[in-house]
């Protein structure tokens, strides 16, 4: 494979784990409470946080599946 080839794939992979992850990040909310601070959904964000969790279970079939085909 070319280096160039090798490149893009690790690009990629970085750009769809990064546009996976990032809406987590931007939807939490920090709570301070007695014991400390946290991070909290809200009703809303709860919605779009279960979607999040969604697509990832389904690509990680995804790779499950292509990884393990009998080739």
């Amino acid at each position: 494979m070319k280096s160039a080839v090798c490149l893009m794939i690790i690009v990629a992979v970085w750009l769809i784990s990064i546009s996976i992850s990032l809406p987590l990040a931007i939807y939490q909310k920090v709570s301070t409470t007695v014991q400390g601070s946290m991070c909290k959904l809200t009703r809303l964000q709860l919605v779009a946080f279960q979607f999040i969790i969604i697509i990832i279970i389904i690509m990680m079939k995804i790779v499950h599946i292509i990884y393990n085909k009998d080739g």
